[in-house]
């Protein structure tokens, strides 16, 4: 049961009136290389002329795409395709060809929206497992100023996947710098990666292993008299809550682990995060290691 859902039950209750709430990322292959088809007219109008990587990047006219670029809503906004994009990945998952064609238009719109092409990658490299064209887009959203931890470490998944593995280490060490902790992916392990972290003396420490959040938090607060009771369980990637008010069923909520980010079941909606032995998660009281 989430805090704001007990406040909202509590005003209707006294007020007796209607309370509305609302809340709150394939390689071109040479014999894919061609001209853009007619039915993507619409989406080669929109590039701009001087905008040599995202022609390039739609050069690529598989069926499934090209189906997908078909079914675009023309002429709106960047934040309406990803939007569009975001529910496609939310109901078809990340090797959605539909999410694709709409981060596509995003970016198209607004090309210096690092987070654009950090959504596509995580399409092209979770979904569709083309890593060679994920990272393309990682570079692009890194070169958008779209730099943080966990990019890095997709990034590292990619190289690795490419066999660059000197590479897949560097940005690694990189991610962990940048406070991504969770290798799900053991990089460090399958690339034999050595970690030069710097000591509040000085020194350096050799590591190669991420500092662990998984476990069992447990938080509670009173609310009008009742205790609503949490309970976060985080195991590699995943994440999930259980909550109860009083005597009331308990509620379920779960998501993905990135670094000490908690986000949504989409992975796109940062909700929460993980500092030392406390976790907070809107909605939910803070809840302790």
């Amino acid at each position: 049961m989430k805090i704001n859902s007990i406040i909202f039950k509590t005003i209707l209750l006294l007020t007796a009136t209607s309370v509305i709430s609302c809340g709150g990322n394939k390689n071109i292959s040479k014999n894919n290389q061609g001209n853009i088809s007619e039915n993507n007219s619409f989406v080669e109008e929109s590039i701009s002329e001087n905008d040599s990587f995202i022609k390039e990047s739609i050069s690529e006219n598989n069926s499934f795409l090209v189906e997908a670029r078909n079914n675009v809503i023309k002429n709106k906004t960047d934040n309406f395709y990803f939007n569009q994009a975001s529910e496609y990945v939310r109901n078809e998952g990340e090797a959605s060809w539909n999410a694709i064609a709409n981060f596509e238009m995003a970016i198209i719109v607004n090309p210096s929206n690092g987070g654009y092409y950090n959504d596509i990658a995580n399409c092209y490299r979770g979904g569709i497992k083309n890593y060679k064209k994920a990272l393309e887009y990682y570079n692009k959203a890194i070169e958008n100023g779209y730099d943080e931890g966990f990019i890095y470490y997709n990034r590292a998944i990619c190289k690795f996947e490419t066999n660059d593995l000197t590479g897949a280490c560097s940005d690694y060490s990189i991610a962990k710098s940048s406070g991504w902790q969770d290798d799900y992916y053991d990089i460090a392990t399958k690339a034999k990666c050595t970690i030069k972290i710097n000591q509040s003396n000085g020194a350096s420490l050799n590591q190669t292993q991420v500092t662990n959040i998984d476990g069992v938090y447990y938080g509670s607060q009173n609310i009008s008299g009742l205790n609503l009771t949490a309970k976060l369980t985080i195991s590699g990637s995943r994440w999930s809550v259980s909550s109860q008010l009083g005597y009331d069923n308990p509620e379920y909520q779960n998501g993905v682990v990135m670094g000490s980010d908690l986000y949504d079941d989409s992975g796109m909606i940062k909700i929460g995060y993980v500092s030392g032995n406390s976790a907070n998660i809107d909605g939910y009281p803070s809840m302790r290691k």
